[in-house]
Order: C-alpha cells, then structure tokens, then sequence
C-alpha cells in the first residue's frame, strides 16, 4: 500500500464515524473491484479535497466535524499540514426529512 492510499483510507475510516455526511463517490458501489469511495478522496501536495453528501441539517457544524476528523487522520503523514477543502457536492433527501440517512447506498452521488 503506498503512503497515498494508507491516507485515503484513513480519511474515509474517519469519515465514516461523523453522522451527517458520506463521501461522495461518483459511481455506484459494486461496478469496480475496489472502494469507490476513495474517488472522493483528493491528495494534492498541499490540499486535501473530499468530496461529500450531505445527510443531516444544519450544516456548518456536520462539515466542522468532517473537517475535524479528516485532519486527524491525515497527521503524521505528508499530508498533515495540507489545506482541507470540503466540498458538499449532493444533499441526501433524509436531510431534508428527518428520516435516518442510509450510508450503505448503492448509487453514486446523491439519493
């Protein structure tokens, strides 16, 4: 596993125990032999990108929480020090609902 991936996958494990977001993957799980979700995952040499959908209202402290945890897990690696960039590219229609959101969706971004 190179350094890149190690990241990712510590970014998306981080992810996924903040309630209100997923990571926005831009095709459907299950089409391609690995996480999808790793596509919403962006290491430049100074950025980190992650792309999500949004499952839960108000939204600055869910993205605060986000960004909390993606830095997390990027310290200690070359990316510890990288902007994080959030972008919520899709709304999950639980949030607007208040139905529990469904994490293990099998379409690419949105609901």
């Amino acid at each position: 596993m190179t350094p890149r991936t190690e990241a990712v996958d510590a970014v998306l494990a981080a992810l996924d125990l903040v309630d209100g977001v997923r990571p926005a993957a831009p095709v459907a799980p299950g089409l391609l032999p690995w996480d999808v979700n790793a596509l919403a995952v962006d290491l430049l040499d100074d950025t980190a990108v992650v792309h999500l959908v949004a499952l839960s209202f108000p939204l600055a402290p869910v993205l605060d929480s986000a960004s909390a945890a993606v830095r997390a897990a990027l310290a200690g690696t070359r990316w510890g020090a990288a902007e994080v960039r959030l972008v919520v590219t899709g709304v999950d229609a639980a949030a607007f609902t208040g139905t529990a959101p469904r994490r293990d969706l099998d379409h690419p971004i949105g609901s």
